[in-house]
């Protein structure tokens, strides 16, 4: 704390002098990283590695990883349905975390409401009831021959999200091999390494520099005329369609 109080320049006490800038700079970094470290722990103090038990509704139907938003633009304006095909067999975990938030499997806060007797479940009780589905969910960034952004289930503007796995937050990168050389590439939106949560992204165009930073996790093989017409939709200076556009059904496309 009273690196921190130096660091703001809110404390100054007699004896040596403040450190330098140089050695501020180092005093941040570590309170920084000591703060990103503790975020990629839950509570019991378990590493954010997940196991096949995590991952039931890939062993429960293998094959079925094809998944569908319907957007809405505006009240009543029904855009259409997006068809995304997940790559479960190199990203298994996103495949889960994105099958898991489609159905909607987990959209009940709590392990009693959710069924879920895995240990670590997430019983946060302040977060709001069915926030672990892409019911209702956003798309809060639009960026013409970029991408679109949406899946923010917690605060529903692009600063937050949570994943479906035991209660953690965030779940690590898997793997990099899905390239987003092309349209209707999807990945997930994340602000560090190993920070996925239920942010997506749909590009728009060729975004070379997204590999090795983000994790891909899938292709649109349906509905890309809707995302183009998502994507023109004005939008203010912060990348915000002025229209309110959301997922107003969604689930696996076997169960439809």
């Amino acid at each position: 704390k009273l690196q921190f109080l130096y660091l703001i320049g809110l404390r100054r006490v007699k004896g040596p002098p403040l450190p330098s800038p140089k050695e501020r700079s180092k005093m941040w970094r570590r309170c920084v990283l000591g703060v990103q470290r503790r975020a990629f722990w839950n509570k019991d103090g378990a590493a954010t590695t997940l196991e096949a038990s995590d991952l039931p509704l890939l062993q429960e139907s293998p094959g079925a990883t094809k998944v569908f938003l319907d957007y809405e633009a505006g009240r009543g304006n029904t855009l259409g349905r997006v068809e995304i095909e997940l790559n479960a067999e190199v990203v298994p975990m996103a495949a889960e975390n994105f099958l898991a938030l489609c159905t909607g499997r987990y959209a009940k806060i709590g392990a009693e409401a959710a069924g879920d007797d895995r240990p670590n479940a997430r019983t946060d009780r302040s977060l709001k009831l069915g926030n672990l589905h892409y019911q209702h969910t956003n798309i809060h960034r639009v960026m013409r021959g970029f991408l679109i952004q949406g899946g923010d289930n917690e605060h529903y503007d692009g600063t937050g999200g949570w994943s479906t796995f035991r209660g953690l937050k965030f779940f690590q990168d898997e793997s990099y091999d899905i390239t987003f050389d092309e349209p209707g590439v999807v990945g997930m939106a994340t602000s560090a390494p190993n920070r996925n949560a239920s942010q997506y992204f749909i590009t728009t165009g060729p975004a070379p520099h997204l590999n090795g930073m983000c994790v891909g996790i899938g292709r649109v093989t349906s509905g890309m005329d809707v995302i183009r017409e998502i994507e023109a939709l004005e939008t203010d200076h912060h990348d915000r369609p002025l229209l309110h556009v959301q997922v107003i059904n969604c689930g696996r496309v076997s169960d439809a």
